[in-house]
């Protein structure tokens, strides 16, 4: 054993030095001042720059410092990977472009590349984690200020467990806690008395802004069609057989009377009229109107599925005795062509409305 006291001193440069500056601690000086400390289980590079290098020696390697203004670098100077691990395997690197991966050693398309999640077997997948009352947000820039730092963005609020999206900077569509999908609304609204309120909803101030439109562009005979299901079944995807006098699907017409939307005055209904049996569903197609609202929703003309036994397809609904059916030009102002019943005589009559001549 050398029992040295205090610090071994290079010959010649005084500066330079080992020294034992406190127990169980060993430190580098050059310059008169300590550039790298070991003690108490701890490295300490004191001040500079560390530098690991290859056993060739050159002037790259892997570079460790601490900057001015508190900034801390870890660079690697060759021109290869900056990679992590645990338990002796890979974990995530960063490539020489900049590219993080992250559990896999393949980045990802060119045009998502920068950063990549994989996983060789399993499931993948990002969590973000927010506040009960917080949100979590992914926000999609092409600028540093204003609204160009979250010209697109989906964000998640737990409040009130809803999911949004934005376009432009402009919220377009949420997706409120009960599964509803609302576009140009932030809140579901009752509209046709439906206490259940609308699976999707679409609001807007002009024709353009709350109007669907489908399209198909397709060298045959086939459009597009918007299709309307019903079973009696309790459960999603069931098939369970529709009955006699069951409504298949239908359109409304509603429309504001200065507190609510909550009236429907017209309808046209698809009906089941008949017997269902295996591919065979009897259906009546139904059109009705009303002078209030849908408590006096009346039946005004029915298309059978097929000869309804006395003789016809279609039956026009119209009160016990009068006019029926009324033809005449956009310009008639009343007069036209009308057909009607007249119960006090038990006749149905023809009538010329100009001249206001019957004939039969």
């Amino acid at each position: 054993d050398v029992d040295i006291a205090d610090k071994i001193v290079h010959t010649g440069d005084t500066d330079t030095a080992i020294r034992f500056s406190a127990a169980d601690t060993i430190q580098l000086e050059t310059g008169g001042a300590a550039r790298f400390t070991v003690g108490g289980g701890n490295v300490v590079q004191q001040s500079g720059t560390l530098y690991v290098k290859n056993a060739t020696g050159d002037s790259n390697g892997l570079k460790l410092s601490q900057e001015s203004g508190d900034e801390s670098r870890i660079f690697n100077h060759y021109s290869g990977a900056l990679t992590f691990g645990t338990a002796n395997t890979e974990r995530a690197r960063i490539d020489s472009t900049g590219r993080l991966l992250l559990n896999t050693t393949t980045e990802g398309n060119a045009g998502a590349d920068d950063f990549t999640i994989g996983q060789v077997t399993g499931s993948t997948g990002i969590t973000i984690r927010s506040g009960t009352t917080n949100n979590g947000n992914l926000y999609f820039s092409d600028g540093t200020s204003g609204d160009d730092e979250y010209r697109g963005s989906i964000q998640y609020q737990h409040a009130n467990n809803s999911l949004h999206i934005a376009t432009n900077a402009v919220e377009r569509i949420i997706i409120d806690s009960s599964g509803r999908v609302l576009v140009g609304r932030t809140a579901s609204r009752m509209v046709g008395g439906s206490l259940t309120y609308a699976r999707l909803q679409v609001a807007g101030t002009s024709q353009s802004t709350s109007s669907l439109s489908l399209v198909n562009n397709e060298a045959s005979a086939a459009a597009p069609f918007v299709f309307f299901g019903k079973s009696r079944g309790t459960s999603v995807g069931s098939s369970t057989a529709v009955t006699n006098g069951d409504t298949l699907g239908g359109l409304s017409f509603i429309g504001a009377d200065g507190s609510d939307l909550n009236n429907r005055t017209a309808e046209i209904t698809a009906v089941v009229n008949g017997t269902v049996q295996n591919n065979v569903i009897p259906t009546n197609l139904v059109f009705s109107t009303s002078s209030a609202n849908a408590g006096q929703l009346t039946e005004r003309f029915r298309l059978f599925y097929t000869n309804t036994g006395n003789g016809g397809i279609a039956k026009f609904t119209s009160p016990a005795s009068g006019d029926m059916l009324n033809l005449q030009n956009d310009t008639a102002s009343g007069q036209g062509f009308i057909i009607g019943i007249d119960t006090d005589n038990d006749v149905s009559y023809l009538k010329n409305n100009t001249s206001s001549t019957y004939s039969m």
